[in-house]
């Protein structure tokens, strides 16, 4: 089943041109849970007995500490991809419900057959077809599969694009519980793919610098496009200042290379109406000015 490979990658891969970049990303490593192999690429041919998860192993090793803060508790995960992710936590965590959509409409056959075998029927409830930008799509997931029970956590592994997962944050943020914690992934993929493109074009013997000038130069030659991208970063540093004012909204944020953790303070939210911009963030000083030289 040929499930939509995760933009960053698709960024990556057109970039140097090529699929070398992702093997130097997922190495291949695996590890065994429960009988279930996971392995570390990106391969569009899971199973119920080996599921190909699309994270290099030091971010899979993190995801023992949120299954375990999150054991036996309320889940969503955004994005699917080919399913590790979700039949791992399973296993770890041995959750009460773990939500997962995907914008992909094919359901992934291997989830099914990996919840009839482990028994999590009923309890891993995958959704297909859902953009993650679909505010409404989303409260109307969320209020059937968990009504007026809170979560206890989100993984946010969808686009890794700004807008479609600040949607996401203004929708699910709410409905997490006080003390919970919302992770948003790859945050820095922009950034790493913008670095990577610059060393490999500033070192000649680079094995990518040959294939990073010739999609510069393609990039080069395409017609002006609107400049409606905005990076990720900037949305760490839209929470970063929400966690720093008197709202209470945000107890604690935590940022590493992998991920960004985002802990639910104790104020209540309107589940249907929280926005960022209400907040004091919109136009906030530090992501209008430019630091005096």
């Amino acid at each position: 089943m040929n499930h939509r490979r995760p933009e960053n990658l698709e960024l990556l891969s057109e970039a140097f041109g090529g699929q070398e970049i992702i093997e130097s990303i997922f190495t291949g490593e695996s590890l065994e849970v429960d009988g279930v192999e996971f392995v570390s690429g990106y391969v569009a041919d899971s199973s119920a007995e080996r599921f190909y998860i699309v994270k290099p192993m030091h971010l899979i090793d993190r995801y023992r500490d949120l299954a375990a803060f999150a054991a036996g508790g309320r889940i969503v995960e955004l994005g699917i991809a080919e399913g590790g992710s979700a039949a791992l936590l399973c296993l770890w965590a041995d959750p009460a419900t773990l939500v997962t959509v995907d914008n992909e409409p094919s359901p992934l056959t291997a989830l099914d057959e990996f919840a009839d075998a482990h028994g999590f029927v009923g309890r891993l409830r995958p959704f297909y077809g859902v953009d993650q930008a679909d505010r409404d799509r989303l409260a109307e997931i969320m209020d059937a599969e968990f009504g007026a029970d809170a979560i206890d956590l989100v993984i946010d592994d969808a686009s890794h694009s700004y807008w479609p997962t600040r949607a996401s944050f203004e929708t699910l943020f709410p409905r997490v519980r006080p003390g919970g914690r919302y992770i948003i992934e790859d945050w820095e993929a922009d950034i790493a793919m913008a670095d990577s493109v610059r060393i490999a074009l500033q070192d000649p013997t680079s094995p990518h610098h040959e294939r990073a000038r010739k999609g510069l130069a393609k990039a080069m030659g395409r017609p002006p496009q609107p400049a409606t991208r905005v990076s990720m970063s900037r949305l760490i540093l839209e929470l970063v200042i929400l966690a720093g004012g008197q709202s209470g909204a945000i107890a604690d944020v935590s940022i590493n290379k992998s991920f960004v953790s985002i802990t639910r303070g104790e104020s209540p939210l309107d589940l249907h109406g929280f926005r960022l911009d209400d907040h004091g963030v919109h136009g906030h000083r530090l992501l209008v000015e430019r630091p005096a030289e």
